[in-house]
């Protein structure tokens, strides 16, 4: 009778341990912050991070799962005394373990731990934008790949103690900010974390292994039960057995449900958890009608906008594109590259309040419905410079050709100037350029359509700061370095000989608006 309760309990182990793992997500553990949902435009992949059973496979925290460069922050402000816990880095990953996080502060610090030649190991002193405040190289060797590494970190009064697996050990000066917060970040390639263990001040404890544990008493008890019935229900389908055959069968039948839910679940943990939402036709579709009614929206937003009087001196300047353009990444709304990119415009060279700048950036689309709408928006409303950012939303290299020529050459007939960006994105997963960076090259070359190099000067800055929420859009600093250049390298172009005499005599007019 014993080992028929122990069979029913271990079956219900077993499977309680099974259930709380399909469902296993930051969202029900409740005591940690995604960075990326707290941003005024946050980036794809946020809320399913959050929802999604990638992030705590294997009861474990990927900062690798939907797409990289995650920020993850215990929700609760400590005073820490030591922070122990296991850490798994590949090859090229890095790890920040981040501290000193207040909500009055401008800044906070991090230890990033390095594999990554590009990315060393170093003391960040980072402000909440992304951008590198003060940067230390740390001279320590890289972590061992593929391996759980023991962290154990001790926060002093004026220094951080940082020993890791027993082997390196360093440390830095600090400022105790007292009261924090604490959290962990990546790049482009996974980081698994696991087994914290918080030591306060006073002596408390706080641990975090990212198990499921919501509800499972009761589902194990309601398990207990179910298992109870189906032994009944056996026991008086087979009455003709005696008591020692039923037991036996009994057994049996559990140690046999043990073994399918020990199969599934490694079927789960090795092949369902890692997968991401199918994207089937029913997704898809419903993904244009929303692009196509982000795009009406905005199209509608800049006619309505446009009605305003604008002074003759004012120069309105269109910004094309997808994602990136509109925003997506910037921790504020006025963080986005063309709000930044109009204010700097108008604060250098004396230009006072000459310059307007427009967004027509929609997240998903590409140049075809790009300029399908632009042709539509162009038909009743006049702009003086018109920039295209894009490239990585595109497929076909033909059509982006053809509706890029297509708006150059309108633009042209209308006397608008044309300005190329070339999209940026990631270093790390584009160390040259984007695909169709040398389309928008040789159709600049055939119109004389001068081109921002982006790409390029955003790889020069790779470790200025954290630059990147994932491989295409860009953090707060970001897209203020997008901003600058842009400014700059407007402000050159208009006052060149490309651009047409009006525009030219706009900026040489002593009449300010």
């Amino acid at each position: 009778m014993v080992i028929l309760l122990f069979s029913m309990v271990l079956c219900a182990k077993i499977s309680t341990d099974f259930i709380l793992r399909t469902q296993n997500t930051l969202e029900k553990n409740g005591d940690w912050i995604v960075s990326k949902r707290s941003l005024a435009y946050p980036t794809m992949g946020a809320n399913g991070y959050y929802t999604g059973r990638q992030t705590l496979r294997r009861n474990r925290l990927d900062l690798g799962a939907w797409h990289g460069y995650q920020e993850v922050i215990f929700d609760t402000l400590i005073t820490p005394r030591k922070v122990s816990f296991r850490a798994l880095l590949v090859e090229e990953s890095y790890l920040v373990y981040e501290y000193n996080r207040n909500p009055d502060s401008e800044y906070y610090e991090g230890i990033r731990i390095s594999n990554n030649s590009d990315y060393p190991s170093a003391y960040l002193k980072v402000s909440n934008s992304g951008e590198f405040l003060e940067k230390r190289t740390l001279d320590i060797p890289g972590v061992e790949i593929g391996t759980w590494i023991k962290f154990h970190i001790v926060h002093h009064s004026d220094s951080l103690n940082v020993t890791i697996d027993d082997t390196i050990s360093f440390s830095m000066p600090m400022t105790v900010s007292g009261r924090q917060k604490i959290g962990f970040r990546n790049g482009y390639f996974p980081v698994l974390i696991d087994d914290i263990e918080i030591r306060l001040h006073d002596d408390s404890i706080i641990k975090e292994d990212f198990s499921n544990r919501e509800n499972s008493v009761r589902v194990f008890i309601g398990l207990i039960i179910i298992l109870f019935m189906i032994s009944v229900i056996f026991m008086r389908i087979n009455r003709r057995f005696s008591f020692n055959e039923y037991l036996i069968s009994a057994i049996t039948l559990h140690v046999l449900l043990c073994f399918v839910m020990v199969v599934v679940g490694v079927c789960y943990d090795r092949i369902y958890s890692r997968n991401y939402p199918f994207e089937g036709e029913e997704i898809y579709e419903t993904e244009v009608q929303w692009i196509a009614h982000q795009t009406d929206t905005e199209l509608a937003e800049i006619q309505e906008s446009m009605k305003a009087s604008i002074p003759d001196s004012v120069i309105t300047i269109l910004f094309m594109g997808a994602s990136q353009t509109w925003g997506m990444g910037a921790l504020k709304s006025g963080d986005t590259f063309v709000t930044i990119t109009e204010t700097n415009l108008n604060a250098m060279n004396g230009f006072g309040n000459r310059f307007r700048c427009i967004n027509f950036g929609v997240c998903g689309q590409d140049s075809y419905g790009l300029t399908r709408r632009y042709m539509d928006l162009i038909s009743d409303t006049e702009f003086d410079v018109v920039c295209i950012n894009l490239s990585h939303n595109d497929r076909d290299p033909v059509l982006f050709y053809e509706n890029l020529h297509t708006i150059g050459e309108l633009n042209k007939d209308r006397g608008i100037a044309t300005i190329f960006i070339l999209e940026p994105a990631c270093p790390t997963r584009y160390p040259h350029e984007l695909p169709y960076h040398y389309v928008m090259r040789n159709l600049a070359d055939e119109l004389g359509i001068p081109v921002v190099e982006m790409h390029e000067y955003l790889k020069r800055k790779y470790d200025d700061g954290f630059l990147w929420w994932d491989y295409v859009h860009p953090t707060s600093f970001g897209h203020r370095l997008m901003g600058e250049k842009l400014a700059l390298e407007i402000s050159s172009i208009l006052s060149t000989e490309y651009q047409h005499e009006l525009i030219r005599n706009r900026l040489n007019s002593e009449n300010l608006p």
